[in-house]
C-alpha cells in the first residue's frame, strides 16, 4: 500500500527496528555478562524503571498532540515556546523526584530483595536524565519529522550500547553500569533532537492555553499508567516472590517478547499523530484505524509464531544455555504482547479522538491483575496465565466498544 500512513510508520518501523537490533545486541550482551541471577537484578531494575517514567512517556503523548494541533494551524512560535517552558518545568519536578526516590531507596531495594540502595538511586538518576527526551521528540512526532526521529532513536540506542560495555564490560560496574548506560544515554539522544529543531529557535508565542494541555494531560496520564502497569508490575511481583535466577529466566523471555510491543509502538506513534490532526480538521479517522491494525497484527504476528514455535532455539541464540529452562515461557508471553500490542493501538486512537471512558475498564483489568497474582503466584506460568487472561479481556472489550463508536460515526 502506498499511503502515508504506510510511508511514515515504515520510517519510524525501520528506525525502532535498527534501534532494536542494537538493543537486542545490549540486552544479549547484559544477559551472557551478568548471568541469570544478576540480569534478573537488571530486569527488576528496569521494571521499576519504566513504571516510574510513566508520567515522562505522557509528556510525549500530550505534546505530539498539541503540537500536530498547532501545526494545521500554522502556530510554529507555540510549539517553541511550549517546548522550553516544559523543559524548564520538568527540569524541577525532575530533581524533587530524584530526592524522593533517593529517599525511598532503602524500602524499595528491601522489598526487590537487592542488597544495596545504590541501584534505586541509579535508576532515579536515570528518570531525571530521561526526562527531557519525550518532549523533543514528541515535537518531532507532532511535526511530522519522522525521518529525524528514527536517526534519534537509533542513535540513543546505538550510545547505550557502547556505554554498556564500557561501564559493564571494561569498568565492571555489573547492573549499576548497565542502569546509568541507559541515563547516560537518554541525555545524549536530548541534547543530538535540538539539531533538527533549531529551525523553530527565535519563533516565540506565548499564547497557549495551559487549561487544555493539562485538562488533556490527566486522562493521558492515568491510561500510561495503567499500561505500563499491566505489562510491568508482575516483574516486580516476579522479583519479590521468586529466586533471582527465575527472575532471571523471566526477564530473559520478557526481553524476546518486547519485539512484538515495538512494533506496534512504530504505528501507534504515527497514527497518533495523524488521527490528531484529522480530528482537529473535523475529518475521518477511521481509514487510519483499520490500516493501522492490519499492520500491527500482520507484522506481530510474523514474530509471535516462531517464538511459539521454537522457543528453545531462540532463547539458545540469544541468551545462551543456562537461559533454556525459561524458554516454555516464552511462547505465552508472545501471545501476550501481541494481544497488548493491540490494545495500545486501541488506547492511543482513543486517546487521539479525546474518548476516555475506556480508562475505567483499563484500570478494572489491572487491579483484577494485581490482585491474582496476590493470590495465584505459586509458579510463574501461573502469572503468565494470569497476564494472557487479562489482555485478552480487555482487548475483546476494546474490539466490542471501537466498533459500536465506528459503527455509529
Amino acid at each position: 500500500m502506498t499511503s502515508s500512513l504506510f510511508k511514515h510508520s515504515s520510517i519510524i518501523f525501520i528506525g525502532i527496528m535498527v534501534a532494536n537490533f542494537f538493543a537486542y545486541i545490549l540486552q544479549i550482551y547484559l544477559g551472557r555478562a551478568l548471568g541469570p541471577i544478576d540480569y534478573g537484578v537488571f530486569g527488576s531494575l528496569m521494571a521499576l524503571l519504566l513504571i516510574l517514567s510513566v508520567p515522562i512517556n505522557v509528556i510525549g503523548n500530550v505534546i505530539t498532540r498539541f503540537v500536530s494541533i498547532f501545526r494545521a494551524n500554522g502556530f510554529y512560535g507555540k510549539i517553541n515556546s511550549f517546548m522550553f517552558s516544559s523543559i524548564k518545568k520538568l527540569l524541577s519536578y525532575g530533581i524533587i523526584g530524584f530526592v524522593l526516590i533517593s529517599l525511598l531507596s532503602p524500602f524499595i531495594a528491601s522489598y526487590l530483595n537487592i542488597d544495596s540502595n545504590l541501584p534505586i538511586i541509579l535508576v532515579g538518576l536515570t528518570v531525571l536524565f530521561s526526562l527531557f527526551v519525550p518532549i523533543v521528540r514528541g515535537i518531532l512526532q507532532g511535526l511530522q519529522k519522522f525521518n529525524a526521529l528514527s536517526l534519534n532513536i537509533n542513535l540513543e540506542s546505538i550510545i547505550r550500547l557502547i556505554l554498556a560495555f564500557i561501564l559493564v564490560g571494561v569498568l565492571g560496574f555489573t547492573s549499576n553500569g548497565a542502569i546509568l548506560s541507559y541515563g547516560l544515554a537518554y541525555l545524549f539522544a536530548f541534547l543530538l533532537a535540538f539539531i533538527p529543531l533549531k529551525f523553530l529557535f527565535g519563533k516565540e508565542d506565548k499564547k497557549i492555553d495551559i487549561e487544555e494541555i493539562y485538562h488533556y494531560a490527566y486522562p493521558v496520564l492515568i491510561s500510561t499508567i495503567f499500561l505500563v502497569v499491566l505489562i510491568n508490575i508482575p516483574t516486580i511481583f516476579v522479583k519479590h516472590y521468586f529466586s533471582s535466577l527465575e527472575a532471571g529466566y523471566w526477564n530473559a523471555t520478557l526481553t524476546i517478547s518486547r519485539l512484538v510491543q515495538y512494533i506496534s509502538i512504530a504505528f501507534s506513534g504515527v497514527m497518533f499523530a495523524t488521527v490528531s490532526e484529522k480530528f482537529a480538521k473535523g475529518e475521518s479517522t477511521k481509514k487510519l484505524l483499520n490500516e493501522s491494525l492490519l499492520y500491527v497484527f500482520v507484522i506481530c504476528s510474523l514474530v509471535v509464531i516462531p517464538l511459539i514455535l521454537f522457543p528453545e532455539f531462540v532463547i539458545q541464540t540469544l541468551f545462551g544455555n543456562e537461559y533454556i529452562p525459561g524458554a516454555y515461557l516464552l511462547k505465552w508471553f508472545s501471545l501476550v504482547f501481541l494481544f497488548y500490542s493491540i490494545n495500545y493501538l486501541f488506547v492511543n486512537y482513543e486517546l487521539a479522538l479525546k474518548r476516555f471512558r475506556f480508562i475505567y475498564y483499563l484500570g478494572l483489568f489491572v487491579l483484577l491483575e494485581i490482585i491474582l497474582i496476590f493470590l495465584l503466584h505459586q509458579s510463574l506460568i501461573n502469572i503468565i496465565y494470569i497476564l494472557f487472561a487479562v489482555n485478552l479481556l480487555f482487548l475483546l472489550i476494546q474490539i466490542f466498544r471501537i466498533f459500536i463508536y465506528l459503527s455509529k460515526s
